[in-house]
C-alpha cells in the first residue's frame, strides 16, 4: 500500500504504526516504541499532565521525582525564558531536581564526561524531562537508559535533527562522533513558537537532514535492483 501519510499524522503514532506494518513485507522494521508526540504552539500547557500520565503508566502514582536536564543556554519563548517556564511548571507538581550540564564550550558536547555526569546526577529519578536540542536529548536518553528511569519526556527546542524521535544517541567517544542504540523517549513535546524562533542555522540543519529522507530510499532501491541487498521495502 502507499504510505499515504500527511503532516497531520505526525502525532498519530498508531496511524504511523499501521502504515509501517502494511509496508513491511520482510518483517524487518524496528518497533516504534515512542508513546506520543504533541506539536502545538501552547504545548507547554500539557507538560505536567503528560509527565503525570507516563509516571502513572510506569506504576509511579505518588507524584514521582523528576530530573530536568538542560544546558546553560537561554532559550526564549516569546519574551520569556523557556527553561524557567518548564522549571516553574514541574516544580509546582513534582519533587524536581534541575541538572544544568556545562562542559565549558559555547555548544555542549555529548562527551563521555557529560554522559557520566548526567547519569550520576539523575540516579533514583522516576522521570527525566530534557529541555533543549539534539545533544541534550541524546544525553538524557543515555542517562535514562543507564539508570533504568521509566519515563523520559523531551521538550524539543529546534527542528535541527530527527533524533528527538528515535532510539539512538549521537555521542563523542575518544573525540569521534558515534551513534549508539539508546532508548525511545515516552513523549516528545514540540512547541512551535520555540522552534519557529530557534536560530536559523539549527532549523536549516534539520532541513538538510530531511533531504536525505528523499535520496536515501533511491539508494536502497538501486542496491536492491543490483542484487546487493534484497531487503528493500
Amino acid at each position: 500500500m502507499p504510505l499515504d501519510l500527511t503532516l497531520d499524522d505526525l502525532s498519530r503514532l498508531d496511524r504511523v504504526r499501521d502504515v509501517l506494518r502494511a509496508n513491511d513485507p520482510n518483517g524487518q522494521f524496528a518497533a516504534l516504541d515512542m508513546e506520543e508526540v504533541r506539536i502545538s504552539d501552547d504545548v507547554l500547557d500539557d507538560l505536567v499532565a503528560v509527565v503525570t500520565d507516563h509516571l502513572r503508566r510506569a506504576g509511579r502514582d505518588n507524584g514521582g521525582t523528576v530530573c530536568m536536564i538542560c544546558d546553560p543556554v537561554t532559550i526564549k519563548r516569546a519574551d520569556a525564558d523557556l527553561k524557567a517556564l518548564v522549571e516553574e511548571r514541574l516544580s509546582g507538581a513534582f519533587a524536581l531536581t534541575k541538572i544544568v550540564l556545562d562542559d565549558g564550550h559555547p555548544v555542549l558536547h555529548a562527551s563521555e564526561a557529560m554522559l557520566d555526569e548526567a547519569t550520576a546526577r539523575s540516579v533514583g529519578a522516576d522521570a527525566i524531562v530534557s529541555v533543549g536540542g539534539g545533544t541534550i536529548t541524546d544525553i538524557a536518553k543515555i542517562a535514562a537508559e543507564r539508570n533504568g528511569i521509566p519515563v523520559h519526556v523531551v521538550v524539543q527546542t529546534a527542528a535541527s535533527v530527527d533524533g528527538f524521535t528515535d532510539n539512538f544517541s549521537v555521542v563523542l567517544q575518544n573525540g569521534v562522533k558515534t551513534t549508539l542504540l539508546s532508548r525511545w523517549p515516552q513523549a516528545v513535546l514540540t512547541d512551535t513558537q520555540v522552534v519557529a524562533a530557534a536560530p536559523h542555522h539549527l532549523n536549516a540543519s534539520g532541513f538538510g537532514e530531511l533531504l536525505s529522507m528523499y535520496s536515501a530510499p533511491g539508494d536502497w532501491y538501486l542496491a536492491s535492483e543490483m542484487g546487493m541487498d534484497p531487503k528493500y521495502a
